[in-house]
């Protein structure tokens, strides 16, 4: 019997999710109970900790560290925290978001666009800089620069009217067309509301990406919001099981030399919607080879098929293909084909060879050859590791990037 404490905020779209994923892990393990208390930002600043009888519970995953949760650790209850902003050095043990990562997927699913103007906004603390900072550092090395706002972290309906009028006179001075990647996915609500009071187009004129693909915010405005995929729910799975493992006496994998523990889980590429699907081509063959390989991907043999769709010499083809995309026609066609096996082994159940069929791959063990050599991982290991069940490759200390 694993009793486990949970301490979370009370609302909030990661924090379900974090939520969700110790459920998960609670399910499978079996045997176990969990109970959950509510901590606001700050603690509870009475100075008395809510958590006296730590004797009940065999470990504790909390979202805040702060003096009531740091009173856990010291009492002797093995601690992991899923923060993201604040490295406490009370609790060695902490599993959360590689913030990197996700400004450098919405960098290439904007850039995949075939945008050459990019901006981002970002609210609140470090995390959003570093999501913003990320982005714009991905994109330098290609030659170019993303204009970056940063608006103050405001909570509540009345607070983003402000945040929408400082957003569209900072929108009003950027070019079009421009693919902008917003932190926040409410804050991607607010530029495609901007853009609209601009009358500029989304996505031809603005294109959009959010931060942690919530469907109660992405799916209810117009036009549907696209975002990055975040581990959330992967975050709350893995903390639980490392808490598991301290409750039960092992030492966890992957500690550096201090005896800490900081695993970082990365974003899992961007869910298209509307506000930003289009890819910014004027020639009308790649447009509908484009379109071809999007609309027919399990069942494109190769490059001579698609020429033959737009009844093109492959030569032909290519050579304008390359001039749009930047690519030719047969990388183009593997990265459509592994993006979309990478959103079938997060969304589904489905094996890795009929993934590779749905996806137009010979074989699973062809799918797992060209992975293994884009990823470094097999399609099983990324599976496990967006879902929280395996470490990732890489651990780092509180010294190392978030």
């Amino acid at each position: 019997m694993l009793n486990l404490l949970l301490v979370l905020h009370p609302v909030g779209y990661r924090s379900r999710s974090v939520l969700e994923g110790v459920g998960r892990f609670i399910r499978e393990y079996g045997g176990s109970h969990v109970h959950m208390m509510h901590t606001l930002m700050g603690g509870l600043g009475d100075g008395q900790t809510p958590y006296a009888d730590i004797s009940r519970y065999d470990a504790a995953v909390v979202e805040i560290p702060d003096e009531d949760t740091r009173s856990l650790q010291t009492g002797g209850l093995p601690v992991v925290s899923v923060e993201q902003n604040i490295v406490d050095p009370e609790i060695p043990y902490r599993v959360t978001l590689d913030n990197a990562s996700v400004g450098m997927e919405a960098a290439k699913h904007l850039r995949a666009r075939q945008f050459s103007h990019f901006a981002a906004v970002g609210s609140g603390g470090m995390l959003c800089r570093r999501r913003a900072d990320a982005f714009a550092d991905h994109l330098r090395p290609l030659g170019r620069e993303a204009s970056v706002l940063h608006v103050p972290g405001q909570e509540g309906f009345f607070a983003s009217w402000p945040l929408e009028e400082k957003i569209t006179h900072w929108l009003a001075d950027l070019p079009s067309p421009i693919g902008i990647f917003a932190t926040k996915d409410d804050l991607a609500v607010l530029v495609v509301q901007a853009a609209q009071r601009l009358g500029r187009r989304v996505p031809e004129d603005v294109a959009v990406v959010g931060t942690h693909n919530d469907a109660m915010v992405c799916e209810v405005v117009s036009p549907t919001i696209s975002s990055v995929q975040t581990p959330a729910e992967a975050v709350g799975y893995r903390a639980a099981q490392i808490a598991a493992k301290l409750a039960a006496g092992e030492t966890p994998t992957g500690l550096d030399d201090e005896g800490r523990l900081c695993e970082l889980l990365p974003a899992s590429g961007v869910e298209e919607r509307a506000s930003s699907n289009i890819v910014m081509i004027n020639d009308p063959d790649v447009s509908a080879a484009l379109a071809y390989i999007r609309e027919h991907l399990p069942d494109v043999a190769g490059v001579e098929a698609v020429a033959e769709h737009v009844a093109m010499s492959r030569r032909g083809l290519e050579v304008r293909f390359r001039r749009a995309m930047r690519m030719g026609v047969g990388q183009y066609l593997r990265r459509a084909r592994l993006d979309h096996a990478r959103h079938l082994l997060i969304h589904t159940e489905l094996t890795v060879a009929q993934i590779a069929e749905r996806c137009g791959f010979s074989s699973g063990n062809r799918l797992s050859d060209v992975f293994a050599r884009q990823e470094g991982q097999t399609p099983t290991h990324f599976r496990g590791v967006q879902r929280g069940q395996v470490a990732t490759r890489e651990t780092y200390s509180r010294s190392g990037r978030m």
